[in-house]
């Protein structure tokens, strides 16, 4: 049988760390932080509303319900950002959406296009 090196230990730690830190995601002072070509949008997460982005392509459409968000239609070709399940973003690249959680402190986002 094979011993759990120290270094795989940290590996382990950290991963697990960051698998429990991601649970409080959707806690009720986030906002959603939608960034578009033309202008940058910021809703409470806990009031459900349906928010219409232009992009260079058309509208994206952004659905904000139960605390989650998630993108519902968008112009683009492959309508790979229709089937993304919220984490911390999701996007429809072709036509320059991103929508992401903002802890409403004011921080940079790592995330950029």
């Amino acid at each position: 049988m094979r011993r759990i090196k120290a270094l795989d230990a940290v590996v382990a730690a950290v991963f697990l760390f960051a698998a429990v830190s991601s649970l409080g995601l959707s806690s009720k002072g986030d906002q959603v932080r939608i960034d578009s070509a033309y202008a940058t949008y910021i809703y409470p997460l806990d009031e459900d509303r349906t928010v219409t982005v232009p992009g260079p392509l058309g509208d994206t459409v952004v659905r904000i319900e139960d605390s989650t968000f998630r993108i519902v239609s968008s112009p683009c070709p492959g309508q790979t950002c229709l089937h993304m399940r919220m984490g911390s973003s999701v996007c429809c690249l072709p036509n320059r959406v991103l929508v992401s959680l903002d802890d409403g402190n004011g921080g940079a986002d790592a995330i950029s296009y």
